[in-house]
């Protein structure tokens, strides 16, 4: 009885060390590359420094003073951003012919869209808690008479969002 257990067991190592034999691993790298489909907001102009003399509630105003836009404009986004210095906001309009996703830079933007935030108030902040106290402050500024009375107020809606993250309403 032994002896066909031997013979099988023999015959079984044998089938297994044969198969082993066949097998082949094959191993191949695949690269891919990431695109990114939404653009990063634009540098700010060569003027401008991480020094301010005013408020974010007197860049806003002066922004609903001077805003006259050529074009029907149905969103406005904040954009935030952080330079190597500070954190900065810049305002960028979006008009009805363009994707709604893509906000694009209003051709007759002048340096003063850029506002430097004060490095004293946002300094030590991570870039959501900076996100959360300007949106905070830009809610209650388009609640003003003087927003609601500047052709700012006629987009259809407002936005905040820093960098590439999510859009945020404001109105």
């Amino acid at each position: 009885m032994r002896l066909p257990y031997f013979l099988l067991t023999v015959f079984l190592v044998h089938l297994v060390l044969s198969c082993n034999d066949k097998i082949e691993t094959h191993v191949e790298e695949i690269t891919t590359t990431e695109t990114e489909i939404e653009t990063a907001p634009e540098p700010p102009p060569p003027s401008f420094t991480c020094s301010n003399s005013g408020t974010l509630q007197e860049w806003f105003f002066k922004l609903c003073e001077a805003a006259k836009p050529e074009k029907t404009v149905v969103a406005y986004n904040f954009e935030l951003f952080e330079t190597d210095n500070c954190y900065a906001i810049h305002l960028v309009d979006s008009n009805e012919k363009e994707d709604q996703n893509a906000a694009v830079k209003n051709d007759a933007d002048t340096s003063f869209n850029y506002y430097p935030l004060s490095k004293n108030e946002y300094e030590g902040l991570e870039w959501k808690q900076v996100l959360d106290k300007i949106k905070s402050q830009l809610k209650e500024l388009v609640n003003t008479e003087k927003f609601k009375n500047s052709t700012l107020a006629t987009a259809k809606t407002m936005t905040i969002r820093f960098d590439d993250s999510d859009l945020l309403r404001l109105k």
